[in-house]
């Protein structure tokens, strides 16, 4: 029997699950963001952004945003000072097993990667960023976020050369959006690594290049020491 299709008008009479979600992703955010760690904005970006662009489609998608909504409020239910991190964590992988493929299971990836990463566990974090930049690798901004966060871990782990040549990929890469973080980065990773030369490059960049970037005057502060 063939499967009912199911019209644009009949999908705009469904619940607004998807809205109603989007909008308490925004409310986390807002209560949030003050904990959200340097380095690690692709789980704010992915959140905003995916919601903001996709929609509901159909009824095992919703099936997958009703667990990623439950996996984050088992997560912000004791605030931030009192998060259970391993608890989270295996929430946001139960999301990943049943729901990979759908919508909520990718957000549900990179919040994954993010607790890892707030855990100290960067290897689970990097290897969760990596399948994540695989889902959103058509979509620049996301994609930046999330290589930005590779890069941050990377350095979490003390492997600076490696978190150098994810920073200079992202450099290197016409479609990727901010560059100057990429390059300040690559400044203090070079520095870190004895190449003062190529550090001293980078900021130099960032000088010629970005003149309205945040980080000028930390870079003149860099230079000048």
């Amino acid at each position: 029997m063939a499967k009912k299709r199911v019209t644009r008008k009949e999908l705009l009479k469904e619940p607004d699950e998807f809205m109603t979600f989007t909008g308490k992703l925004i409310q986390f955010v807002r209560t949030y963001q003050q904990y959200i760690l340097y380095g690690t904005g692709a789980l704010i970006l992915t959140v905003l952004v995916v919601s903001g662009l996709r929609y509901y489609r159909g009824w095992q998608e919703g099936k997958a945003y009703a667990s990623l909504e439950k996996a984050i409020s088992a997560y912000t239910a004791t605030g931030a000072e009192g998060k259970n991190l391993p608890d989270a964590k295996q929430n946001f992988q139960a999301v990943i097993d049943e729901y990979a493929g759908y919508n909520g299971g990718k957000i549900a990836r990179v919040m994954y990667a993010n607790i890892c990463y707030e855990l100290g566990d960067f290897d689970s974090a990097i290897e969760a960023y990596q399948k994540a930049l695989e889902d959103y690798a058509g979509q620049p901004s996301l994609k930046t976020f999330i290589q930005s966060s590779i890069g941050y871990s990377y350095q979490g782990k003390q492997n600076f050369q490696a978190a150098a040549d994810q920073f200079e990929a992202m450099v290197s890469d016409p479609v990727v959006y901010m560059k100057d973080e990429a390059l300040y980065n690559l400044g203090i990773l070079y520095a870190k690594l004895g190449k003062m030369d190529k550090s001293r490059e980078a900021f130099q960049k960032i000088l010629s290049d970005y003149a309205d970037s945040s980080y000028i005057e930390m870079v003149k502060e860099q230079l000048a020491g």
